[in-house]
């Protein structure tokens, strides 16, 4: 006796034991008839069709996948990427979204000696807002959304250096929070980095500036979002007003933000930080035990003159 075997696939292409039936109690049981979707029968004396179905839908999924890659590419060959959002609630209409390769950056004066040409090929479209805080800039009235099409791959906030004076780590990452969120509710589809508060000695803020880029790391974690670590960034990075960034400053926060853009790690974390410290500091201990052993030497070979 032999039943009839119905292959079932579910919709992630995974073959579904659980309706499957056959007569494990007689051993030469061998005709199989394999039902795929579409109403297409394979029927044979081998047992081996059922995996020959799985294979050929398998193969018909993956064709069906090409068909529908996200990405295609224009008359130019550019690559175009396209997101699609399903609707809830039982719509199935799907929204396809044009990402372009445009970089959007929205910061205070600290970003205002970046130059986009030394930050990538790509269109870059910079704002800044020299003197505002984070609650003060308003993306929604500041930026002409209708200049951003398609939609920008990345965006990069640097924001926060202006509230420190006025509030404390708290209210300050706040406020960060809020615009983070707003960026990410109007760019929903781009890669978002918010950046680090970079260091400064107009006034004392040291203290204040790491509690509240340890907050911007939480925030980043909190919205899924990446954060661009500018603690790299010391005093001989400062210009003459101990507050904004020369040349070096300036090239080091672009080389974070060109490892933002490449997909590197925007962010360094402490332990690797001090991975990172390791070779050096093991140098200059092994200079200065060098400096202990050859000095005894040196006397010794003066006595014996």
């Amino acid at each position: 006796m032999v039943e009839v075997i119905e292959n079932s696939w579910s919709d992630d292409g995974k073959y579904d034991s659980d309706h499957i039936t056959a007569n494990q109690d007689d051993p030469s049981s061998s005709k199989i008839e394999t039902v795929v979707e579409g109403g297409h029968k394979f029927t044979s004396c081998q047992c081996y069709c059922c995996d020959l179905a799985f294979q050929l839908k398998r193969v018909e999924r993956d064709i069906q996948q090409l068909k529908n890659r996200a990405k295609t590419r224009d008359g130019n060959g550019n690559t175009k990427q396209y997101a699609t959002r399903t609707h809830a609630k039982g719509n199935e209409k799907n929204e396809s979204h044009e990402i372009g390769s445009d970089v959007i950056i929205i910061g205070d004066s600290i970003v205002k000696n970046i130059q986009p040409r030394k930050l990538t090929r790509k269109k870059v479209h910079k704002y800044t807002f020299p003197g505002k805080t984070a609650g003060e800039i308003e993306i929604e009235k500041e930026i002409n959304f209708d200049n951003l099409k398609p939609i920008p791959s990345h965006v990069i906030i640097h924001v926060g250096t202006n509230n420190l004076p006025l509030e404390s780590a708290t209210e300050c990452a706040q406020k960060i929070e809020k615009l983070a969120k707003k960026t990410k509710t109007q760019f929903p589809y781009s890669k978002i980095g918010l950046s680090g508060l970079t260091m400064r000695h107009d006034i004392a803020m040291l203290e204040k500036i790491q509690e509240v880029n340890k907050k911007i790391g939480h925030i980043c974690k909190k919205l899924e979002i990446s954060f661009i670590d500018n603690s790299t960034i010391d005093d001989t990075c400062l210009n003459g007003s101990k507050l904004h960034l020369n040349a070096k400053g300036s090239a080091i926060l672009v080389v974070h933000f060109i490892n933002f853009l490449k997909g590197g790690s925007a962010s360094v974390s402490p332990r690797k930080q001090r991975h990172q410290d390791f070779p050096r500091s093991t140098i200059q201990k092994l200079g200065e035990l060098l400096e202990v052993i050859v000095q005894p030497q040196k006397n010794i070979h003066r006595r014996k003159n």
